[in-house]
């Protein structure tokens, strides 16, 4: 006998849920602890177990559907073979000619029968979760999220299709994470010679964001020459300033590219390091916060450079820090060095 699984109320209040993610499909063998699918309510997100013990015979909602509570979401049948034979939905009864006849005859009209009851179908994330505070996710994406210091919302405006799942977190990243920063190298250099630099290469292109892109080639220079052992992987950065409200640009090989050739954009790989622009902004620096991306901060001093790393112990040795700052110094100071 086939059993079906209702909206469950999980609040007094509650009217529907929205079906965040099913756990099985139709054909699996589930057992009644088996956690069915997961849905959001206004105040939480809940695994809600199979009640019944069987095969799935039919998931009458997608992701995303908001569902009034005590409407069927999915019927579990007892057997494998009862899921072949599940009856598929009611065709209405054929018309005796006769009436066919009469219909004829009759003026056309509108149908005035009952409309099947449908599911109400979430409106896109775009408009309905994120604007207004939610983001439909997993209990377990919302957790790893709140582990990493990843925002879910972000994630959203990067197209990432909701409800999130763990997966998506692994596969993308924020283009601009701040580091968990248990260290801070900081340096002070002249700027006289990077000036000189980029007015000259202002003369030569009319690349937009030009000071932007002679940070990243420097940068990414420098943190190539740092890492003993890249197996290949592009160097990946963000470049962040405080005066525009555009999303990060995230470039693969800045360092590798001329001045007047279009960067390529790389959102499979997570950034290997996050430069943040001040100069220009009256702002004399920054304590990056609450990620895995080391943050390497570029402010006025007078008349140099004010830098300073903000980097995790663990996800980038001291000894690799002091190379990578280093040869930015040094870069910054004397900009031709990277024609060479």
């Amino acid at each position: 006998m086939p059993h079906d699984v209702i909206m469950p109320a999980l609040g007094m209040a509650q009217d529907k849920g929205v079906i965040v993610a099913w756990h099985k499909k139709p054909g699996d063998e589930v057992k009644a602890d088996d956690v069915l699918m997961e849905i959001e309510t206004d105040k939480a997100t809940m695994e809600v177990e199979a009640g019944h013990a069987g095969f799935v015979a039919e998931l009458r909602a997608g992701e995303g559907d908001a569902i009034p509570v005590g409407d069927v979401v999915a019927v579990i049948c007892e057997s494998a073979d009862d899921v072949k034979a599940a009856p598929a939905p009611a065709k209405e009864a054929e018309t005796p000619e006769p009436a066919k006849e009469q219909a004829a005859e009759a003026p056309k009209a509108k149908s005035e029968a009952p409309k099947k009851l449908q599911p109400e179908r979430a409106k896109a994330p775009a408009k309905s979760s994120s604007d207004h505070g939610r983001v439909l996710a997993s209990p377990k994406a919302k957790l790893m999220a709140a582990e990493r210091g990843i925002d879910l919302k972000a994630l959203v405006r990067q197209g990432i299709a909701e409800p999130i799942h763990a997966a998506d977190l692994d596969r993308y990243r924020p283009a601009f994470a701040t580091a968990h920063a248990s260290s801070v190298l900081t340096a002070k250099i002249e700027s006289g010679e990077f000036e000189r630099f980029a007015t000259w290469a202002k003369g030569e292109t009319e690349t937009a964001a030009l000071r932007a892109r002679i940070f990243a080639a420097l940068a990414a220079s420098a943190l190539r020459q740092s890492e003993r052992d890249d197996g290949g992987e592009p160097i990946v950065l963000s470049a962040q300033a405080p005066l525009c409200d555009a999303e990060p640009a995230v470039w693969a090989d800045p360092d590798l590219a001329g001045f007047s050739e279009d960067l390529e954009a790389d959102d499979q790989h997570a950034p290997a390091l996050a430069l943040i622009d001040l100069t220009g902004s009256g702002l004399s620096g920054l304590r990056a916060r609450n990620g895995e991306v080391a943050a390497l901060v570029i402010a006025d001093d007078g008349g140099g450079f004010a830098l300073s790393l903000h980097f995790d112990d663990a996800a980038m040795p001291l000894s690799k820090a002091v190379r990578l700052l280093s040869g930015f110094s040094a870069r910054l100071a004397d900009p031709l060095r990277q024609l060479l």
